[in-house]
């Protein structure tokens, strides 16, 4: 279990099993997290996606401070350099750790921080009794895209484009990391019915 809120200098001292040296992660829930923070967070949210078009802040305000959701901070004197959001949910009956935000301060990038933040997440999930990690992507973001194959992530059987490759209105990707091969086969068999129901519809 994720501790619910350590302050970045105790962080430094109490060992973390999420802690990935020299990188110390400060952890929060998200209805913990300081409201300094939380505005740091939102408008890094804004200024890395502003491209992919304009954010819809109350949604991100009330996910990120949902009680449930998990907050993993890499501040460098009291500012946030880099950021991750993550929940332990259940996505078509699978037990995953979904990942929500993923974020890096430009300045702080091509340093493999966010492969180190999605790592952690990772673990978080094992630790918590996830069978895999999902998050969604926007299809214009081609180089989160990357990144996350890069780090062993596919496309998921239950995306909109592996279900209903035919229709190109959708905007986002769905991509998996499964660790389980029931949870796999599981998740097959469901984009497997979706498919066939959209086929007829």
């Amino acid at each position: 279990m994720a501790p619910d809120a350590l302050e970045p200098a105790a962080c430094a001292q109490e060992a973390s099993p999420y802690q990935l040296e020299p990188l110390v992660i400060t952890w929060f829930r998200g209805a913990t997290v300081p409201t300094a923070l939380l505005s740091q967070l939102l408008h890094l949210v804004e200024t890395n996606m502003r491209r992919f078009g304009p954010t819809d802040t109350r949604r991100l305000l009330r996910q990120t401070t949902h009680p449930r959701q998990h907050l993993l901070l890499y501040l460098r004197g009291g500012s946030i350099c880099a950021a991750a959001s993550c929940r332990v949910c259940h996505e078509q009956r699978a037990r995953v750790v979904y990942l929500y935000e993923l974020q890096v301060v430009e300045a702080y990038r091509r340093r493999k921080i966010g492969a180190a933040l999605l790592q952690q997440v990772e673990q978080f999930g094992r630790d918590e009794g996830a069978m895999g990690a999902m998050l969604t992507v926007n299809l214009a973001n081609h180089a989160a895209i990357r990144f996350y194959s890069g780090c062993g992530f596919a496309v998921s059987p239950i995306s909109p484009s592996a279900c209903d490759p035919s229709r190109s209105e959708c905007e986002y990707e769905i991509m998996q990391k499964v660790w389980d091969d029931a949870t796999a086969r599981e998740l097959e068999r469901r984009g497997e019915r979706a498919r066939k129901w959209l086929a007829r519809t």
